[in-house]
């Protein structure tokens, strides 16, 4: 009879991968019911063992109350294994008495008190590891992120948003009552929100109060020296106020994502610009990819101002084109609008002959400039702007301005390829039919830089069929 071991390693490792491509995160819905958990294979043997602990504990998704947990069920061994931590604030739940009004101050600072713990309690435990020569050792780094929700989250008005990626809560969740008129639900359609309920599943800013947990006079957070990736997913509605205090302790961060919600009001949006320019300004030195994103939900919008970007947020282009001068990748999606961020390159302008990106490779921004709708050839001198800031980049390989608005979209796009350069333009059929001549003729000098001959000009028509009601989903098509 032949023995696990008699089998050659090549069959043994069909084995394995087959039954991790069948284990319970991977399966369709309707083969839920003859799921295994991936961990429970790790039992069979000290091989199987090595083999499914590295897939286990290669990713892992904590809320708070793991954390008491995390030293125990993450041994040294397994330590090794970890490359991304998640930890998921939970935050307490709330009843249809509040569902559809805006979070009260005593409610907000509970919130803060629960979100000041379970961050002080993880970077407590992260930096114990560090202390002891024991932090995770994984290449390329260490991706730590960090999110906050409450579990009523989706129990009232937006029980349609899935807030879990984990496949046990998609398939497990029960099926939405599509007729609830308390919550804005009738025969599948959600009709307008009041004010209140979008206040609510955004909640107000969470406060990272040191004070609470450490008896220091100038609390902080403990250095963890080991992360080099912090990611802010916008998985989550809620809004985390002092993310420049997390950042200020991660000293060799060197990649950077932050993704957040549009607010509601202005004064929230007011709000938010100010902490934007905080976190930029907390940016370390050794960061080399900085990228950025405000999505926008059309639920929570539709009583929000038409503009995707602020009128002018020269402040924070300004600290970002500082910031930035050593990335090697920056990615500001609906953040700052590029004619802010390219306006010291405009003719007249008090530019600065110390400004330059001697390492920057890829360039992103958004502008509502490229919009139909934009005046006269502002456009078009944003985009020769932007051409004299990439004669500042050396070693630029991609820049890339984006215009989205509602079934309206506009790229600009310069790319240094094998052949001769390339600028794409594309457009829905309603959008700017561009690039000028005069556009073009700016960028070839960028283009005779490296001595690669004339730019090529392509032009594509985006179908418009598919354009969902996400920013996301265009930017992801057309990276």
């Amino acid at each position: 009879m032949t023995v696990w071991n008699d089998l050659p390693a090549e069959l043994r490792l069909v084995v394995y991968k087959h039954l991790d491509n069948v284990s319970f995160r991977k399966l369709r819905v309707e083969d839920v019911r003859h799921y295994h958990h991936m961990a429970a294979y790790a039992a069979v043997s000290r091989e199987w063992q090595e083999f499914f602990e590295e897939r286990t504990f290669k990713s892992l998704v904590l809320r708070q109350r793991d954390l008491p947990e995390l030293e125990r069920i993450l041994n040294r061994s397994r330590r090794r294994w970890l490359c991304t931590l998640w930890l998921r604030v939970e935050l307490p739940r709330y009843t249809c008495d509040s569902c559809s009004s805006e979070e009260s101050d005593e409610e907000a600072d509970t919130n803060s008190a629960v979100f000041t713990a379970a961050v002080w309690k993880l970077f407590t435990v992260l930096n114990g590891w560090q202390s002891r020569g024991q932090e995770p050792l994984t290449r390329p780094g260490f991706d730590l992120r960090l999110s906050v929700y409450s579990p009523s989250d989706r129990e009232h008005h937006f029980r349609h948003h899935r807030f879990d990626d984990d496949f046990s809560a998609l398939c497990l969740w029960p099926r939405i009552n599509h007729l609830d008129h308390s919550h804005g639900w009738y025969h599948g359609t959600q009709l307008e929100l009041s004010l209140g309920a979008k206040l609510r599943i955004l909640g107000k800013p969470l406060k990272l109060d040191l004070s609470q947990v450490s008896t220091d006079l100038s609390p902080h957070l403990p250095p963890l020296n080991f992360i080099t990736c912090f990611t802010m997913p916008r998985q989550f509605y809620r809004r985390i106020a002092d993310v420049d205090s997390i950042l200020q302790s991660l000293p060799n961060l060197r990649r950077f994502y932050l993704e957040q919600w549009r607010q509601v009001t202005i004064a929230d949006e007011n709000e938010r610009l100010l902490h934007l320019r905080r976190v930029i300004e907390a940016l370390p030195p050794t960061l080399r990819l900085f990228s950025a994103f405000q999505d926008a939900n059309n639920t929570l919008l539709w009583s929000a101002p038409n503009s995707n970007l602020p009128e002018s947020d020269a402040p924070s282009a300004r600290i970002l084109r500082k910031a930035s001068q050593k990335c090697t990748v920056i990615n500001a999606y609906f953040l700052i609008d590029a004619r802010c961020f390219f306006f010291t390159f405009e003719p007249g302008s008090p530019g600065s002959a110390q400004e330059a990106w001697p390492n920057l490779k890829k360039l992103t921004m958004t502008s509502d400039l490229l919009s139909s709708k934009a005046y006269g050839d502002r456009s078009d001198r944003m985009l020769e702007a932007a051409s004299r800031a990439a004669l500042r980049m050396p070693k630029l390989r991609m820049l890339q301005l984006w215009f989205i608005g509602g079934k309206e979209v506009c790229i600009f796009r310069y790319r240094k390829t094998k052949g001769r350069p390339l600028i794409e333009w594309l457009r829905t059929k309603s959008a700017r039919r561009g690039p000028s001549q005069g556009v073009v003729q700016a960028w070839q000098m960028v283009a005779d830089t490296s001595l690669q001959g004339p730019i090529r000009v392509q032009k594509t028509e985006i179908p418009t069929n598919w354009i969902t009601k996400s920013r996301g989903s265009v930017v992801y098509h057309y990276l």
